[in-house]
């Protein structure tokens, strides 16, 4: 115990010692030198140099770029790619690696743009479905079938002589002696159709097309991409309608009776017929194909009289539910427009419904055309006074209230809607007039076989087995 108690002293007795010597000699503890700043392997900025005031990443890196080699790789995220042979900026000696992140987000970006276009489209497509009685499953069909591009117009058509040319919103109807054409706005045919008719007949709905013989036995309905029916029937056919529902109304020879009225469901495949004494010569089907109008002629001590017949045909057996006559006038033809039958006398046209109320008629001198144009107006021409030197054109909406009338001078062959004016055909010659009937321009637009219709903002035509437009107004 006394050696431990020693040994203490010992120890304490030194260290007094040596604070005595250091303050007697007024010696103090050196100081560590201060390192040098650490340098940042990946970025090569001082880490003292960064300012206190924020910035952002891009300006710190523009303001030490100067310093750095020219092919600096930058990381960018946790994962980079390196790409030595690049060619740097020619603003800057930094070349910025762009990271999986960042092409990430640029692949995000080309989904939501694929993804907007498909709701446009298919927002229109809904749109479309809402305002017709037509299949929605046919409109997207067709919708997706006139996607792609053409070679532009004019375009060449098949067959030796065109007979007929339609219209659909951006969509082209051509009806050759052996083939139906379909195109698109840019030229490109969608569809091709061999008939083999002898004397073929087309209309059109909101999504089908129906090509029929007339004075034979056989026709067919389409969309641009399926054949809904291909039938013979046992009468000849006088003539045949389409609604936009689907459903196919038909005049043939009775085989028991004078002449019938058969009507198909949307599918085709069932049937109902309406026997007449009478010579059936017209039918129109309401656009949601619940009733029908047909009209017959007859005569009495050798004057004309024309029947319209009003028919409900919602059910399997037909029931007639009203009737209008029309004395010493035939009917030439029967139109669905909108709600309503447009019946085209040969003096004449009429509106009304498909019950039979709300009848109005407006005579027509020296009646030449009617159209019933794509947008569901009706275009009649004729020649004012019986001067075979002029034409008067009148745009009728479908309850007749007059919209504009125009005189040209010449005697047209054909008119149409154009643009915001219209367009009337002379022999080769289209020429386009302004609401006030003042010439726009004029178009050579071939010799044989021309058709017009309404399209667009302008004029589809077809002649010399091409298909071309013109603009309403343009020069070329």
């Amino acid at each position: 115990m006394e050696y431990q108690r020693k040994k203490v002293e010992k120890i304490k007795a030194h260290k007094t010692r040596e604070k005595d010597e250091l303050r007697a000699n007024k010696v103090r503890r050196p100081i560590r030198p201060r390192p040098e700043p650490k340098k940042d392997r990946d970025v090569g900025f001082d880490i003292e140099d960064i300012p206190m005031s924020p910035k952002k990443s891009s300006d710190i890196l523009n303001e030490n770029a100067a310093n750095e080699p020219a092919h600096r790789d930058i990381k960018i995220g946790k994962r980079a790619t390196k790409n030595a042979d690049a060619t740097p900026n020619e603003n800057s000696n930094l070349r910025v690696i762009i990271g999986g992140k960042l092409q990430r987000l640029k692949e995000r970006k080309k989904t939501l743009i694929i993804l907007a276009v498909a709701l446009v489209t298919a927002l229109s497509i809904f749109i479309a479905a809402v305002a017709t009685p037509a299949n929605l499953f046919e409109l997207m069909q067709n919708n997706f079938t006139l996607w792609g591009n053409g070679s532009g117009m004019p375009c060449e058509v098949g067959g030796s002589a065109a007979l007929d040319i339609k219209t659909r919103d951006n969509t082209i109807f051509v009806l050759t002696d052996t083939r139906a054409y379909v195109y698109n706005r840019t030229g490109k045919q969608v569809q091709s159709i061999q008939h083999g008719y002898s004397n073929p007949e087309m209309y059109i709905s909101d999504s089908r097309s129906l090509i029929y013989d007339r004075g034979g036995v056989k026709l067919r309905v389409d969309t641009l991409n399926t054949n809904i029916a291909n039938k013979s029937l046992s009468g000849k056919i006088t003539t045949a309608t389409l609604s936009d529902s689907g459903r196919v109304g038909i005049i043939t020879e009775g085989t028991k009776s004078v002449s019938q009225f058969v009507v198909s469901n949307e599918s085709f495949t069932e049937f109902s017929a309406w026997a007449s004494t009478e010579r059936l010569t017209s039918v129109a089907i309401s656009r949601f194909g619940g009733t029908a109008a047909v009209s017959a002629v007859t005569s009495s001590s050798g004057n004309f009289k024309s029947i319209v017949y009003l028919l409900d045909i919602s059910d399997e057996k037909i029931t007639e539910i009203g009737r209008i006559e029309f004395d010493s006038t035939p009917i030439v033809t029967l139109q669905t427009v909108d709600d309503r039958v447009i019946a085209v006398g040969t003096d004449f046209i009429s509106s009304f419904e498909f019950d039979g109320s709300g009848k109005i008629e407006k005579p027509i001198n020296y009646l030449k055309h009617v159209k019933f144009e794509n947008d569901r107006q009706i275009l009649v021409s004729n020649s004012p006074s019986n001067n075979v030197q002029k034409t008067q054109i009148t745009l009728f909406n479908n309850e007749l209230e007059e919209k504009q009338t125009v005189t040209v001078t010449g005697n047209c062959d054909n008119v149409s809607l154009c643009g915001d004016g219209f367009s009337a055909l002379f022999g080769n010659s289209l020429i386009m007039y302004d609401k006030t009937g003042k010439e726009i321009n004029s178009k050579n637009v071939g010799y044989e076989g021309i058709k017009i219709a309404s399209y667009r903002d302008g004029t589809a035509v077809s002649a010399d087995m091409k298909l071309d437009y013109y603009e309403y107004g343009a020069n070329e």
